[in-house]
Protein backbone atom coordinates (compact mmCIF):
# COMPACT_ATOMS: atom_id res chain seq x y z
CA UNK A 1 0.00 0.00 0.00
CA UNK A 2 1.05 3.03 -0.96
CA UNK A 3 2.07 6.06 1.84
CA UNK A 4 0.13 9.53 1.40
CA UNK A 5 2.60 12.10 1.58
CA UNK A 6 2.77 14.25 4.78
CA UNK A 7 0.90 17.03 4.83
CA UNK A 8 3.42 18.95 6.85
CA UNK A 9 6.31 17.85 4.09
CA UNK A 10 3.67 18.92 1.60
CA UNK A 11 3.19 22.52 2.74
CA UNK A 12 7.04 23.20 3.11
CA UNK A 13 7.79 21.94 -0.10
CA UNK A 14 4.57 24.27 -1.55
CA UNK A 15 6.50 27.15 0.63
CA UNK A 16 9.84 26.39 -0.89
CA UNK A 17 8.93 26.85 -4.31
CA UNK A 18 6.37 29.60 -4.10
CA UNK A 19 9.62 31.29 -2.37
CA UNK A 20 11.86 30.21 -5.39
CA UNK A 21 9.76 31.63 -7.94
CA UNK A 22 8.71 34.64 -5.86
CA UNK A 23 12.87 35.47 -5.80
CA UNK A 24 13.00 34.72 -9.69
CA UNK A 25 9.36 37.04 -10.48
CA UNK A 26 11.07 39.77 -7.97
CA UNK A 27 14.72 39.50 -10.10
CA UNK A 28 13.04 39.59 -13.19
CA UNK A 29 10.82 42.53 -11.98
CA UNK A 30 13.78 44.39 -11.07
CA UNK A 31 15.23 44.01 -14.60
CA UNK A 32 12.48 44.93 -16.74
CA UNK A 33 12.26 48.28 -14.46
CA UNK A 34 15.92 48.67 -15.41
CA UNK A 35 14.77 48.68 -19.30
CA UNK A 36 12.20 50.87 -18.35
CA UNK A 37 14.33 52.88 -17.09
CA UNK A 38 17.14 52.95 -19.93
CA UNK A 39 14.05 53.21 -23.03
CA UNK A 40 12.35 56.37 -20.71
CA UNK A 41 16.20 57.69 -20.07
CA UNK A 42 17.03 57.68 -23.62
CA UNK A 43 13.69 58.53 -24.79
CA UNK A 44 14.21 62.20 -22.38
CA UNK A 45 18.40 62.47 -23.81
CA UNK A 46 17.94 62.22 -27.20
CA UNK A 47 16.82 65.81 -28.16
CA UNK A 48 19.79 66.77 -26.31
CA UNK A 49 22.74 64.70 -27.98
CA UNK A 50 21.03 64.66 -31.01
CA UNK A 51 24.15 66.55 -33.21
CA UNK A 52 27.04 64.61 -32.04
CA UNK A 53 28.70 62.23 -34.71
CA UNK A 54 32.23 61.52 -35.04
CA UNK A 55 33.88 60.68 -38.48
CA UNK A 56 33.30 56.86 -38.12
CA UNK A 57 29.48 57.73 -37.76
CA UNK A 58 30.06 59.42 -41.30
CA UNK A 59 31.32 56.34 -42.87
CA UNK A 60 29.07 53.67 -41.21
CA UNK A 61 26.46 56.18 -42.79
CA UNK A 62 27.62 56.69 -45.88
CA UNK A 63 28.27 52.87 -46.49
CA UNK A 64 25.08 52.08 -45.92
CA UNK A 65 23.99 54.13 -48.22
CA UNK A 66 25.86 52.45 -50.60
CA UNK A 67 23.99 49.33 -49.77
CA UNK A 68 20.97 51.25 -50.47
CA UNK A 69 21.90 52.47 -53.83
CA UNK A 70 23.00 49.71 -54.32
CA UNK A 71 27.30 50.32 -55.39
CA UNK A 72 28.39 47.29 -53.70
CA UNK A 73 31.68 47.69 -55.16
CA UNK A 74 32.04 51.04 -52.56
CA UNK A 75 30.72 49.76 -50.13
CA UNK A 76 32.93 46.97 -48.99
CA UNK A 77 36.38 48.18 -47.99
CA UNK A 78 38.63 46.57 -44.96
CA UNK A 79 38.59 48.75 -42.16
CA UNK A 80 34.27 49.56 -41.02
CA UNK A 81 33.00 46.24 -40.43
CA UNK A 82 29.59 45.85 -42.47
CA UNK A 83 27.38 44.78 -40.00
CA UNK A 84 26.11 47.83 -38.59
CA UNK A 85 25.75 49.36 -42.08
CA UNK A 86 23.86 46.60 -42.56
CA UNK A 87 21.48 46.97 -39.84
CA UNK A 88 20.75 51.32 -40.78
CA UNK A 89 20.26 50.18 -44.36
CA UNK A 90 16.56 49.25 -43.70
CA UNK A 91 15.95 52.87 -42.08
CA UNK A 92 17.43 54.07 -45.48
CA UNK A 93 14.83 52.58 -47.30
CA UNK A 94 12.31 55.14 -45.89
CA UNK A 95 13.77 58.68 -45.83
CA UNK A 96 16.93 59.97 -47.46
CA UNK A 97 17.11 63.03 -45.49
CA UNK A 98 20.55 64.28 -43.80
CA UNK A 99 18.84 64.69 -40.63
CA UNK A 100 16.54 60.91 -40.47
CA UNK A 101 19.76 59.50 -41.05
CA UNK A 102 21.04 60.30 -38.13
CA UNK A 103 18.33 59.93 -36.37
CA UNK A 104 18.25 56.51 -37.89
CA UNK A 105 21.80 55.34 -37.04
CA UNK A 106 20.90 57.12 -33.13
CA UNK A 107 17.91 55.13 -32.63
CA UNK A 108 19.66 52.05 -34.22
CA UNK A 109 22.19 52.55 -31.50
CA UNK A 110 19.85 52.79 -28.35
CA UNK A 111 18.55 49.20 -30.02
CA UNK A 112 21.92 47.66 -29.90
CA UNK A 113 22.27 49.32 -26.31
CA UNK A 114 19.07 47.87 -25.34
CA UNK A 115 19.89 44.41 -26.36
CA UNK A 116 23.25 44.92 -24.88
CA UNK A 117 21.82 45.40 -21.57
CA UNK A 118 20.02 42.28 -22.17
CA UNK A 119 23.08 40.30 -23.27
CA UNK A 120 24.72 41.70 -19.99
CA UNK A 121 22.03 40.05 -17.84
CA UNK A 122 22.19 36.44 -19.35
CA UNK A 123 25.77 36.48 -19.51
CA UNK A 124 26.64 37.76 -15.88
CA UNK A 125 23.64 35.79 -14.42
CA UNK A 126 25.40 32.23 -15.46
CA UNK A 127 28.35 33.69 -13.29
CA UNK A 128 26.87 35.17 -10.36
CA UNK A 129 24.01 35.69 -8.47
CA UNK A 130 20.87 36.94 -9.39
CA UNK A 131 21.22 40.16 -7.04
CA UNK A 132 24.93 41.27 -8.43
CA UNK A 133 23.40 40.82 -12.09
CA UNK A 134 20.71 42.97 -11.82
CA UNK A 135 23.64 45.57 -9.92
CA UNK A 136 25.63 45.49 -12.85
CA UNK A 137 22.38 45.95 -15.38
CA UNK A 138 21.19 49.12 -13.33
CA UNK A 139 24.91 50.23 -13.09
CA UNK A 140 25.82 49.04 -17.18
CA UNK A 141 22.97 51.61 -17.72
CA UNK A 142 24.70 54.69 -17.80
CA UNK A 143 27.49 53.62 -19.65
CA UNK A 144 25.55 51.98 -22.28
CA UNK A 145 23.62 55.17 -23.31
CA UNK A 146 27.21 56.85 -22.79
CA UNK A 147 28.25 54.94 -26.19
CA UNK A 148 24.32 54.62 -27.75
CA UNK A 149 24.96 58.86 -28.20
CA UNK A 150 28.35 60.03 -28.28
CA UNK A 151 29.16 56.67 -30.90
CA UNK A 152 27.79 55.61 -33.87
CA UNK A 153 29.46 52.46 -33.79
CA UNK A 154 29.18 48.69 -34.17
CA UNK A 155 31.38 48.62 -31.09
CA UNK A 156 28.97 48.87 -28.29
Amino acid sequence: MKKLPDIKSFVFTLIKRSIKNNELLESNLIFFMALIIYTISAILLFNYYQYIIFSDGFYYIYISQEYVIPSFSNAINGYWSPLFSWMLAPFLFFGSTKMYIIYSAKILSLIIGFFTLIGVKFLFSKFISRNLSNISVWVMIPTVLYFAFYLITPDL
